[in-house]
């Protein structure tokens, strides 16, 4: 009997497996010199950022259980504030382990420490680790969205791999999967659907400053 595939976990021939590849890097590539670009307007940014982070806040307020959140870097939208308001939530962040995440309990900020990517991680002499089954919801950064959920990472596959451990561990286990919520500003989602290898998780939901998408794959419904 075949193995049966995760939700958002596309399934692709070789060549399409490799035409994807090759299109994905040169999507990268353009994502990221329009979003480095110095002519953006700034003062809509942060507007647009505060937008988002109280769209999100009001999404948290329905939301119970532990979540994960990131350390935005780069262009990634800043939710610092919808996490610090939304102090009815148990919040865990990522680290980078074995080419995967796992995902640790902090007392404070002071317990992050940056990592060879200059990127904010749990200290694990400082921090308590996480089991996985005890997540209820992930919120995911990504390089780009599209319309239906699917996200372009930066290219090194870390929560892809976190995301299919733990749906293999729900399914294994016969319970719900968390949510994944892709957070992105506007300027971030794809007009046309972005390609996708067997390896890439869809987002249940996409929350940005104006609208949250919702994908076909998701189980759930969701404002």
């Amino acid at each position: 009997m075949e193995n049966q595939a995760a939700p958002g976990i596309l399934k692709r021939g070789p060549d399409k497996v490799t035409q994807d590849f090759l299109s994905k890097n040169l999507l990268r590539q353009a994502f990221r010199t329009n979003l480095s670009r110095d002519d953006h307007d700034q003062v809509l940014l942060r507007s647009n950022t505060e937008k988002l982070s109280a769209r999100l806040q009001d999404f948290l307020k329905k939301q119970t259980g532990t979540w994960a959140t990131f350390e935005p870097i780069g262009f990634e939208p800043d939710i610092r504030s919808a996490v610090s308001a939304s102090s009815h939530l148990t919040w865990v962040y990522p680290r980078v382990e074995n080419e995967t995440l796992k995902f640790y309990k902090v007392n404070s900020r002071a317990d992050l420490v940056a990592n060879k990517w200059q990127i904010l991680e749990p200290d694990p002499a400082r921090a308590t680790l996480v089991s996985i089954s005890e997540i209820s919801g992930l919120l995911i950064p990504g390089l780009a969205f599209d319309e239906t959920c699917n996200r372009l990472g930066r290219g090194r596959g870390f929560y892809d791999r976190a995301l299919e451990e733990i749906f293999n561990h729900h399914q294994s286990s016969k319970t719900v999967n968390p949510q994944k919520i892709g957070i992105a500003l506007e300027r971030q989602v794809s007009k046309t659907n972005l390609p996708a290898d067997p390896h890439d998780i869809v987002m249940d939901v996409v929350i940005t400053e104006g609208r949250t998408l919702a994908s076909n794959a998701s189980e759930r419904t969701l404002p």
